[in-house]
């Protein structure tokens, strides 16, 4: 059967989600050109404006592009390419493991925040989004539909989560879980501090507490799971760093702020990149 296979260890079940697929890009863009009114953009966050430019034409009159992406700046990267009326944001806690090109692990549940567009003159597209919202609700997945402005504070506090667990996680060649007794808590407070510090510089504006838990919550919940730095890591493939401790960096210099453990993290992780380029992955490295 034609489809991707999930391999649900919430339910401990194997079940196959069917759907078309296609055998080259042309086929793919005669069938759909002009007719999408949603595009999901689940990709890399160094992939995004690529795929897009590549997926662009797909969209309808009234059709718009809502990305998935990790980090922060991608709801930007998505308006400079279809207009800031036709363009969203959203945030997943979903915990999957890519197995092959057509098989997944989901090792747990998280809710899936949706955003209005960026503008207030969209009802037709914010339409989209609602439709979207209640699919998601239907299948019993957690779901909650926000505007911007506090989609904005989801994408960071989200952020937060991806700059402990991801650099840790693989740096301590680990499953999440474990991370709670490799690395001292106080670790984590201290890279949410710098979150937190860098947020408020850009208008937004976290409580440091809120993080933690959100942290360790979220450890608790993918316990089994194996990070996507990790798994690209495990692959020989690039790792998202760049979009997480290293967009705190960034940001942080702008304001003459030090953030001296984001920094570190993402050295270390861009070290192991570079190990990686070479020897082309190890999977035997997860404990």
């Amino acid at each position: 059967m034609e489809g991707i296979v999930v391999e649900d260890k919430t339910s401990a079940s194997t079940y196959c989600i069917s759907c078309p697929s296609f055998s080259n890009v042309k086929q793919f863009y005669e069938k759909l050109q002009g007719h999408a009114d949603i595009l999901l953009l689940c990709v890399k966050q160094y992939h995004l404006k690529s795929a897009l430019e590549n997926c662009v034409d797909l969209l309808s009159p009234k059709g718009m592009a809502i990305s998935f992406c990790n980090g922060v700046g991608n709801l930007e990267t998505v308006a400079s390419l279809v207009g800031d009326h036709r363009a969203a944001a959203a945030v997943t806690y979903e915990a999957l493991q890519r197995v092959d090109t057509r098989q997944v692990i989901h090792w747990s549940s998280g809710k899936t925040i949706l955003a209005d567009t960026l503008t207030d003159d969209s009802s037709d597209l914010n339409a989209h989004i609602h439709f979207l919202y209640q699919v998601l609700k239907q299948q019993n997945l957690p779901v909650e539909w926000m505007k911007p402005i506090d989609a904005r504070k989801e994408i960071w506090r989200k952020l937060s989560v991806n700059c402990v667990i991801n650099p840790l996680a693989t740096i301590a060649r680990c499953r999440n879980g474990l991370l709670v007794e490799k690395i001292p808590q106080s670790l984590f407070e201290a890279i949410c501090w710098e979150i937190v510090w860098t947020a408020e510089r850009n208008a937004i504006t976290l409580e440091h507490h809120d993080l933690v838990t959100r942290v360790l919550q979220t450890i608790q919940d993918s316990s089994y799971n194996i990070c996507s730095t990790l798994q690209d890591i495990q692959n020989g493939r690039p790792t998202e760093i760049d979009a997480f401790n290293g967009a705190i960096v960034r940001f942080a210099k702008q304001f003459g702020l030090s953030t001296p453990y984001c920094e570190t993290l993402f050295y270390l992780v861009k070290a192991l990149e570079r190990e990686n380029e070479e020897q082309g992955g190890n999977k035997n490295l997860t404990k």
